[in-house]
């Protein structure tokens, strides 16, 4: 395992194996391998990087089996699906393993970073006491120009579409 420990990845199995026989699909060796590999991405992906990444290391499989696993992981809550902005191909990333984030995307290299703020806690608590109710997760995108002189796009104008 590269990004997640051992343990992590084990819970995610089990996960995997609770929802496989909840939904009554077969054990294939194919789709928990899919798993294992998925659970080794560190950052956010697209399922076409994912397809690629099996394909270099002789991991014979469709893009349909791909996607059609991604949406079953989506389902059962072992990854989570963005969508960033108009236009742009969706990105995942593992779902257990990882503490709650927000991101902010750069409009010019597409790069993602991921921040937490412990202010976002504090907005959460008084959410749940002014309306009476329990927040169960969030999603705070933000999207700027990055600084950083490796950005590939550091001297192009832009026009916002988000």
């Amino acid at each position: 395992m590269d990004s997640i420990t051992r343990e992590e990845f084990i819970k995610a199995k089990r996960h995997l194996d609770a929802e496989v026989i909840r939904k009554k699909f077969r054990k294939s060796t194919e789709r928990y391998k899919l798993l294992e590999e998925l659970y080794k991405f560190h950052d956010h992906f697209m399922a076409e990087e994912f397809y690629l990444h099996l394909i270099q290391n002789n991991f014979q499989v469709s893009m349909a089996t791909v996607y059609n696993n991604l949406v079953f992981f989506e389902e059962v809550g072992l990854v989570l699906k963005h969508q960033f902005g108009k236009g742009q191909a969706a990105r995942y990333e593992r779902a257990l393993g990882r503490k709650q984030h927000c991101h902010l995307i750069c409009l010019r290299c597409n790069q993602i970073f991921e921040f937490c703020d412990p202010r976002i806690h504090h907005i959460q608590t008084t959410v749940e006491e002014h309306f009476g109710a329990t927040v169960t997760g969030h999603s705070l995108t933000l999207y700027g120009e990055c600084n950083r002189e490796e950005c590939k796009n550091a001297n192009s104008t832009l026009e916002s579409e988000y």
